[in-house]
């Protein structure tokens, strides 16, 4: 493992932390909620192991954030950030459908 997966591997496990105890749930009801076991959820918050992309995903759900916001460092650039890049989609998604709006016209 490298120094950046390696990095990636504790930065999510302290923001699995930070949204668990955020939250306001222990390690086991995460892990309920997540379908994984207290002792994996220590060993991801610890930077032991590293979930599978389904677990990330019901993690992320668990904890009521995005998939994103668990590699971001800071809570508050990550809410940025992510609002930036939801305007961003929407803006998207909306020229998308005025184009496709227009061709059916046409």
């Amino acid at each position: 493992m490298n120094k950046i997966e390696r990095n990636l591997m504790l930065m999510f496990g302290r923001n699995v932390k930070f949204y668990r105890m955020k939250n306001m749930m222990t390690q086991e009801e995460l892990a309920e909620k997540s379908e994984s076991s207290p002792v994996c959820i220590s060993n991801y918050e610890n930077g032991v192991n590293f979930p599978s992309a389904r677990t990330m995903v019901l993690l992320a759900h668990a904890l009521n954030v995005s998939v994103f916001m668990l590699f971001v460092d800071g809570e508050e650039w990550a809410e940025k950030l992510s609002s930036l890049m939801e305007d961003r989609l929407t803006e998207i998604l909306g020229e998308k459908k005025s184009t496709e709006t227009k061709d059916f016209r046409a």
